[in-house]
């Protein structure tokens, strides 16, 4: 069994969540479902640009749902990916 590969969220990207405005509840769900899922998803989603994948979460809340898309390099090392780049949509959910 190959070791779990650990996640580098670069403070860049911590920036760029900051600045979405999420609720920290959902803050803090993308981080631990991005430490947590991440390392376990395919990467067969591959950009033009071989080093990287795309990858997608998504985050229920009571009255909303967030979409995360995120470009992932997991070029630089076998034990370890990087998020490169964080995009995020939200949308109300039906009562």
């Amino acid at each position: 069994m190959s070791p779990r590969r650990k996640v580098n969220v670069p403070k860049a990207i911590v920036t760029i969540i900051g600045r979405f405005g999420l609720e920290r509840e959902v803050v803090n769900s993308l981080l631990a479902a991005i430490h947590a899922e991440l390392p376990e998803m395919p990467s067969n989603d591959r950009c033009d640009d071989d080093r990287f994948f795309i990858s997608r979460l998504h985050i229920r809340r009571p009255f909303r749902e967030h979409f995360f898309v995120m470009f992932v390099d997991d070029s630089t090392s076998p034990d370890h990916l990087s998020i490169t780049a964080i995009g995020h949509e939200s949308r109300d959910r039906p009562h």
